[in-house]
């Protein structure tokens, strides 16, 4: 390639960055107040210290973690970012398969825990062909398996000489998993699965690092043996040759093209043409075929065993949903605080950084975009979100640990609030991104800016909405364990012994006075009180259930016929379950934590559980529990906490400590070197540079031709008409 002062070949990114022939020749600098003046001026404005938030957020132990894996990867040119923004689909495909090695390399080099191979992948910030391997097929492995087949294939697929996929999706089916097509057929002549595709619809679809990458994969297909279909189940199976990576005979796997993002990612196709594995190849620590056949089921409690990996990775997207948020929050903010536009008075009020420059300016020095209310809103309710959920990540983190050391009769309950939350958190997350870059303006719009192109922040994070199941789809889970629970507690008339927050909220609906509850609160500082609002929130969801359900038992709709209100009870129980998780977290603070730290976190849990009310205000009014004017109430709070958190905006971004090197980022820099660096970056791209620099390559072909008027003469080919 002649457009680039270095070798730039299709199967990789280049060890240093391009080097631009044009960049800045004046040495100008952008007008005051400069970037990193602002940022600091911010800073000194917290009313806590930074290091402290950062510690309830994370423990140290994580922290140092971090800051040493970071600097491994800082120091590695394979890792980066200079040329993502001007790669294609292969190439990016190429450079994150020499990143995946050498990533893989470090791990064992440097004796990296699982938790700091995960720490690399995020600072990587690009999906590697082994996402999956690391993501899905691993956690089965270790999950599903018996001593025995952890014996034979575990410490294979550890060391990568193993590569996998997990292939659940399918053509025709994705979030409906017992529907699955593909079919495992136990042949007991041979003690063998036959595995067959029957129909194009059964062909596995969008396996992440299928295409091109693993050689094996844990494969969801329906058991079938003597006849009798048992539905899916997992079975481990070989798909490519360790000799030479060609493909098995009877397995058909390709990739799958372009995609909106994950380019970085070989999502691929599979198809069997019965091909047989071993016995032996069906994971069954929960489940498995004897010699003659016969199927022997998981015991009481583990008939769903199998969705432990789904419930799994479920819980992690709540966990990342968090950081999601924080990373939009954090670019915008900064961004926000630095970039000015238009004068006024009364929004810079308290801009004493302006009124410096004002002093030896002959012109109005504009009003920071921060300063705007508008702005405010926007950008301090998505701080406030950032912090719910990861005071939710938490919590579903360890229902989740508590689930896996045992306590199997959480399986309805985790399964129900990981559905329900993962649609819940990651649509917030999504919603987030879309507010936070559409806040940054017009420079918002451009990749540099972190969120609006590579490394496909927004793109990336759009799939969430559909991997693992779609976001309303998986909404009816969790709606159908609320109702069963209605349902048991109507029978019982309201008795309860589980200490489900579902159970608790539904068994009042019971009481002979729920109708007539209202919300208590008679002036705007009595809607600061926590259980005020998660009160508030209790109602509006347990009459959302005993509507519905008692709709749906007298015959007056149907369940299929109300999936929006299915959708809308979901997002109801979730958000109880979001504000309760921060007010939780908050009483187990106070004991351990600053006051100051407290009194912050206090304004953010207000300003969350407030902002959503005022967003569903219809349902709480419609409920009758809110009258109109706690409705009035509850918009004066939002106005009032916006401006609370406004001296600790760019301190509670700055506590989430997201390195300028995972952010990638020009307008988010933790630096505030905004605008150089953007000019930066543009000089890089590769139409700026090349062998007639300053004349673009395919002037003499396309351009000149018009502009002399060659190009309409009569020996210029003639368009048909």
């Amino acid at each position: 390639m002649t457009d680039s002062v270095i070798s730039r070949s299709a199967r990789g990114a280049p060890a240093i960055a391009r080097i631009a022939q044009w960049s800045n020749p004046n040495n100008l600098v952008p007008s005051a107040p400069h970037g990193v003046e602002v940022l600091a001026v911010e800073r000194s404005n917290a009313t806590f210290k930074v290091d402290e938030m950062t510690s309830i957020l994370y423990n140290k132990a994580r922290l140092e973690r971090e800051r040493k894996v970071l600097k491994v990867m800082e120091s590695e040119p394979v890792f980066s970012k200079r040329e993502r923004f001007f790669q294609g689909r292969t190439e990016r495909f190429y450079h994150a398969m020499q990143m995946m090695k050498r990533i893989a390399v470090l791990k064992k080099e440097l004796n990296w825990t699982d938790e700091d191979f995960g720490i690399a992948c995020e600072l990587v910030d690009q999906p590697l062909p082994i996402a999956l391997h690391v993501g899905m097929f691993l956690p089965t492995m270790r999950n599903q398996t018996t001593e025995e087949q952890k014996k034979a294939w575990l410490q294979k697929c550890e060391d990568f000489e193993y590569i996998g996929a997990y292939a659940q999706t399918e053509m025709g089916h994705g979030s409906n998993v017992q529907g699955v097509e593909t079919t495992a057929t136990y042949i007991e002549e041979t003690e063998e699965f036959e595995l067959n595709s029957p129909t194009l619809t059964a062909a596995k679809w969008w396996i992440g690092s299928l295409g091109r990458t693993a050689n094996h994969c844990v494969l969801m297909a329906r058991l079938i043996c003597k006849g009798k279909d048992y539905g899916p189940h997992t079975f481990f199976v070989p798909l490519r040759s360790l000799k030479d990576h060609t493909l098995l005979p009877r397995v058909f796997v390709m990739d799958l093209g372009p995609k909106m993002a994950y380019q970085s990612v070989d999502n691929g196709t599979l198809l069997f043409d019965h091909y047989r594995i071993p016995r032996f190849n069906m994971l069954a620590k929960f489940s498995h075929v004897t010699k003659d056949g016969t199927y022997v089921k998981p015991k009481q409690g583990e008939e769903r065993a199998n969705y432990g990996t789904m419930i799994m990775v479920r819980a992690r997207m709540v966990q990342a949903a968090s950081t999601t948020a924080a990373r939009a929050a954090t670019i915008a903010v900064r961004y926000s605080a630095i970039r000015r536009q238009f004068a006024n008075p009364e929004a810079s009020a308290g801009d004493q950084l302006a009124k410096e420059y004002q002093k030896s300016s002959s012109r109005p020095i504009e009003t920071a975009v921060i300063d705007y209310s508008s702005q405010q809103y926007r950008l301090f309710s998505t701080i406030a979100k950032a912090y719910a959920l990861h005071f939710t990540g938490v919590a579903m983190k360890n229902l989740f640990e508590t689930f896996q050391e045992g306590a199997r009769e959480l399986l309805p309950e985790v399964h129900a609030t990981s559905s329900g939350l993962k649609s819940f958190c990651t649509t917030m997350a999504i919603d987030c991104i879309i507010d936070m870059r559409t806040s940054c303006g017009g420079h918002g719009y451009h990749q540099f800016s972190g969120m609006a192109g590579f490394p496909d922040f927004y793109a990336i994070h759009c799939r969430l909405a559909t991997v693992e199941g779609d976001n309303w789809v998986l909404t009816q889970q969790t709606t159908r364990y609320l109702l069963n629970v209605y349902r048991t507690l109507r029978q019982s008339k309201g008795a309860s012994t589980s200490t489900a927050s579902a159970n608790r909220y539904i068994a009042a609906t019971f009481s002979p006075d729920f109708d007539a509850r209202r919300m208590t609160a008679t002036s705007d500082s009595d809607l600061l009180t926590p259980q005020v609002l998660i009160d508030a929130y209790a109602y509006r969801a347990g009459k959302l259930v005993r509507d519905l359900a008692e709709s749906i038992d007298s015959g007056a709709t149907t369940f299929a016929e109300s999936l929006v209100d299915v959708y809308r009870l979901s997002k109801a129980h979730c958000q109880l379950f979001v504000v309760e998780c921060f007010f939780r977290n908050l009483e187990t603070l106070k004991a351990k934590a600053n006051a100051e730290i407290v009194k912050v976190l206090t304004t953010l849990a207000n300003l969350y559980a407030l902002h959503c009310m005022e967003i569903e205000l219809g349902e709480f009014l419609g409920s009758g529990y809110v009258s109109p004017k706690q409705g009035d109430m509850v918009r004066r709070n939002v106005r009032s906490l916006t401006k609370d958190v406004r001296p600790n905006a760019v301190a509670l971004v700055d506590a989430w400590v997201l390195p300028d090197f995972l952010l990638n980022s020009s307008l988010g820099r933790q630096d505030g070197r905004v605008y150089e660096h953007m000019f930066e970056w543009a000089a890089e791209e590769p139409l700026n540079t090349g062998s007639n620099w300053p004349v673009v390559d395919g002037y003499e072909e396309y351009i000149k031709p018009l502009t002399t008027g060659s190009a309409f003469r009569k020996s210029s080919p003639t368009a048909r008409l």
